[in-house]
């Protein structure tokens, strides 16, 4: 506010009572003489009530003189000056970043030294890439060697995306014996970091194959991921509402978990899952060098994929009732055996691959990152296999240096 602008309020705040009391004076003297009381007492009330309505324009006034003239049209702001309209379109407020999730897990990262064993390679169907296309920053490929187990994990995007918005989870315990993946909803509010709880909270502590465990163990990971939402929703402004109304609506993925056990020769796995995720057990015959398979769960055949399957959303906390179908099943792995975890996308593309007579396992258990991709776009390209985020896994039971009966 300007000095004139503050100089001219005083002055009104000291001419105003002098100006209310002469009149009122000047009113009492001839209405009284008059006989009209009555007008003169409504007169008095209005002199008592005249600096609050003084001071309500000298509060208008100022508010007015703090703020620039504006008018909105046609998507543009115009400055009212004394010289001239300024018509430069004003971008919108800026929404405040989203603070970034935690780093992917660091369980598979290992020293190339550290590799010892190869699979033989299969070439995968080459696809034409435009020149300078990345298709490296679009893979995902990780390994870990445990003294029990050899796992690899193999993540791709949707092809409009990209890793840092990829929806699909992979996580796995420092001895290779604990394996969890997830899928995140694409239209549920921060899946992506749902999917994220999901397999760390399962590698950290794996529930029992029970709904009161289950719910138990869900309750502990919505409180994660509502402390997330909180934390990346709470600085927007306007937008404040409808970012908690999302939040009270949740998230939802699937969860499928995996448990080892080595037996000396091959290993008990034991897995629990909600949704469309799927583990396939398969078997390498030395002798054709074929790859077979065994069994698949939660969902054995290509066919009975849902564009609506259970997922675990994160407000199934408040009654055990409001759980998905929890399924659980348990299997011996024999030397030779690999587990394969996929995500919905390439489990049916596979499933339906069986079905049809030309089985893919021996090329999935051998397919690096880029053959893959390739795969996996070429797919995408002829229709069949869905647009969706990508994840595989193998897990493979290693042969001890000295077999445990051995030593009897």
């Amino acid at each position: 506010m300007s000095v004139e602008t503050a100089t001219d309020d005083e002055q009104l705040r000291l001419l105003g009572p002098i100006v209310a009391v002469t009149a009122l004076a000047l009113a009492a003297v001839v209405l009284v003489g008059a006989g009209q009381v009555k007008v003169f007492w409504w007169l008095l009330m209005l002199a008592v009530a005249a600096p609050a309505v003084v001071e309500l324009a000298l509060e208008w006034r100022r508010r007015r003189a703090a703020q620039p003239a504006t008018s909105s049209a046609g998507g543009r702001t115009r400055h009212r000056t004394a010289s001239a309209v300024d018509d430069t379109p004003v971008a919108p407020p800026a929404t405040p970043p989203v603070p970034p999730l935690p780093a992917a897990p660091a369980q598979f990262a290992v020293p190339a030294e550290e590799v010892t064993q190869q699979r033989p390679r299969v070439v995968a169907p080459s696809v034409p890439h435009a020149a300078g296309d990345p298709r490296s920053d679009r893979i995902l490929e990780r390994s870990r060697l445990s003294a029990s187990t050899e796992i690899t994990a193999v993540q791709i995007p949707k092809s409009t995306s990209d890793l840092s918005t990829c929806e699909d989870a992979v996580d796995a315990d420092d001895s290779g014996l604990v394996v969890a993946v997830s899928d995140g909803a694409s239209s549920a509010f921060m899946s992506r970091a749902w999917a994220r709880i999901l397999v760390a909270g399962f590698v950290e502590q794996p529930p029992a194959p029970t709904l009161d465990s289950l719910h138990e163990w869900t309750v502990r990971m919505s409180e994660r991921w509502g402390q997330i939402a909180s934390d990346a929703t709470g600085e927007r402004g306007t937008e404040e509402w409808w970012n908690q109304a999302s939040t009270d609506r949740g998230s939802s993925a699937t969860i499928l978990g995996l448990r080892l056990v080595p037996t000396g020769s091959g290993f008990r796995w034991s897995a629990i899952a909600i949704g469309d995720t799927i583990v396939a057990q398969v078997r390498s015959n030395p002798q054709d060098g074929g790859v077979a398979l065994i069994r698949s769960f939660p969902i054995e055949g290509a066919d009975t994929f849902d564009a609506t399957p259970e997922l675990l959303p994160t407000t199934a906390t408040l009654d055990v009732a409001e759980l998905p179908a929890l399924r659980f099943t348990e299997g011996t792995a024999e030397p030779g055996d690999s587990l394969l975890v996929m995500t919905d996308a390439l489990a049916q593309w596979a499933l339906r691959s069986e079905a049809e007579g030309r089985a893919p396992w021996t090329w999935l258990l051998g397919a690096t990152g880029t053959e893959l991709e390739a795969l996996v776009s070429a797919g995408r390209s002829d229709g069949t296999l869905v647009d969706d985020d990508v994840t595989l896994v193998r897990v493979s039971a290693l042969q001890p240096a000295i077999d445990p009966a051995a030593l009897r």
